[in-house]
């Protein structure tokens, strides 16, 4: 039974030595975790802004309330699904450029 292992192996070094593999860590880095979190992280705000913040028109009924408090469970889900998304993605990023 034979086993394939397979490596990439940049023309300055071997994965974890070269330059240029630390340099596609980063970019990989920037591009599938800083870019989409701070893209959520607007949209969100955006969108959450526009949820909490409105002003209530006429007299504030029981109805009116409870989808203020409705749009507001919204908002702290925006704020949970962008927290979640750092936490679990950002070990993943932060062990291969650490491991340069």
């Amino acid at each position: 039974m034979s086993r394939e292992l397979c490596l990439i192996i940049f023309p300055d070094g071997l994965q974890g030595e070269s330059l240029q593999d630390y340099v596609y860590n980063v970019a990989f880095f920037v591009c599938t975790y800083m870019i989409p979190l701070a893209c959520m992280a607007v949209s969100y705000a955006r969108m959450g802004n526009r949820l909490w913040g409105q002003q209530m028109i006429g007299e504030e009924t029981p109805a009116l309330r409870k989808c203020r408090k409705n749009k507001q469970k919204v908002v702290k889900m925006f704020v949970f699904v962008i927290v979640i998304f750092g936490i679990c993605w950002l070990p993943y990023h932060v062990y291969f450029i650490y491991s340069y």
